[in-house]
């Protein structure tokens, strides 16, 4: 890849001369919907560059109805949004998916030919930052934003590489889209994973040998009913109160948080910054108390600050702190906070609430099995960051000129 390109081998083009507009379903109420032919919604078109072709819903279209069938390589644009920077968002037909058509908050564009602008380069040209600040500028209104089509594409102009260009960076960062996509079909597959291990895990638990238990319908005898439904024989039925403690964490205001430090500061939805100080050392639980990330589980260590947006959560000597961090987690707490303006934690009601606790050496297991798999998504979870920060700053380079791709590709 070179490091730069001469802006004089660009072609600069009015959208409007590249080819024709045309409107989406009209004429339709609500009982037309939900059978009938397939056709894009809005949402499909305003959350990715590309149409996703499962991402489809379906209306009643009858013979007699003069309604404008999508075709591949159609551009897709939105027509208002709540804010000016979303106007306009654009989203390219690139799969054949047969005869289908397009929602009414929505407007199709018709390229004449792909002799200037290849669609599959037109996917991520109309979502790179610099095309997307000048549809924005176009944006009308006030409490919602218009695009006001015939003004946009008389006025706005494209600077295109040649169509071999077009070609090379469309693949690039196509291979990007399919890093990217690898990467969350993992983390999709972990998060599935460990939801049918929290319930094998937390109702059946595991034998002396490492192996979940048979379940109840298949081994009666070794599971005894409670209140809270049938366990195995030798769990327990506890109060949170008789294993923890849950205290507020200490007030700090943000003069005193850096973006570096000795000491992480963990408040009410995980890590704030760092302080010179620090208010606890150990394993700890910490459960946001106030806001939007109410019942929030974070999972802490070492020498910490505890803000007092966080509940600390110290356990008893006989009990797995990554076992009952996954327990709370599981328990969706943010269902116990106390209505208000400022919703906030209802400590002293979750200190009430009865839990299944196993013997030591069984919490260790199933707590160590679950840590292990939240670890494999984090770590997933920061190669999507990466890969996703690579595809912006490709985005930026390659769509902007400053950089092309060279003949070896």
């Amino acid at each position: 890849m070179s490091s730069s390109i001469n802006l004089s081998d660009q072609l600069t083009v009015r959208l409007g001369d590249l080819g024709y507009t045309y409107p989406g379903l009209s004429g339709k109420s609500k009982d037309d919907f939900g059978f009938g032919k397939p056709y894009i919604p809005y949402m499909n078109i305003f959350s990715n560059c590309k149409i996703k072709k499962g991402f489809l819903e379906f209306v009643d279209i009858k013979p007699t109805d003069r309604q404008n069938k999508v075709q591949t390589g159609d551009l897709f644009f939105t027509t208002s949004s709540e804010t000016v920077e979303e106007v306009g968002m654009t989203s390219v037909l690139l799969d054949d998916i047969g005869e289908a058509y397009l929602n009414s908050f929505c407007f199709g564009f018709r390229l004449y030919n792909f002799d200037i602008l290849l669609p599959e380069f037109a996917a991520y040209l109309f979502r790179g930052d610099e095309l997307r600040k000048k549809i924005s500028l176009f944006g009308q209104g006030s409490t919602r934003y218009n695009l006001p089509k015939t003004q946009m594409f008389q006025k706005l102009y494209l600077n295109l590489p040649d169509k071999v260009q077009q070609q090379k960076i469309a693949h690039i960062l196509t291979t990007c889209d399919t890093v990217i996509e690898q990467t969350q079909s993992a983390i999709a597959k972990y998060k599935a994973i460990k939801q049918g291990l929290l319930h094998d895990l937390f109702t059946r638990g595991l034998d002396a040998n490492g192996h979940l238990r048979p379940s109840y319908p298949d081994a009666p005898e070794l599971y005894k009913e409670t209140e809270l439904g049938m366990i195995p024989k030798d769990w327990k039925m506890q109060r949170l109160v008789e294993i923890a403690t849950m205290k507020s964490g200490d007030g700090i205001t943000s003069a005193f948080i850096a973006d570096t430090g000795d000491f992480p500061v963990y408040g009410g939805n995980g890590l704030r910054g760092y302080t010179t100080a620090f208010t606890h050392e150990g394993d700890y639980v910490l459960i946001g108390r106030q806001g939007a990330l109410c019942g929030n589980i974070t999972r802490v260590s070492n020498k910490f600050f505890a803000s007092e947006h966080a509940v600390v959560v110290t356990v008893n000597k006989d009990i797995d702190v990554d076992w009952l961090s996954q327990k709370l987690d599981a328990m969706n707490l943010n269902q116990y906070s106390e209505a208000s303006a400022q919703p906030g934690l209802a400590v002293a009601k979750i200190l009430r609430l009865f839990i299944t606790k196993p013997q030591h050496n069984e919490q260790k297991e199933i707590g160590k099995r679950l840590l292990s798999l939240d670890n494999k998504m984090h770590a997933e979870e920061i190669l999507l960051q990466k890969y996703q920060s690579i595809k912006r700053g490709l985005m930026g380079d390659l769509l902007g000129g400053r950089k092309t791709v060279d003949n070896g590709g």
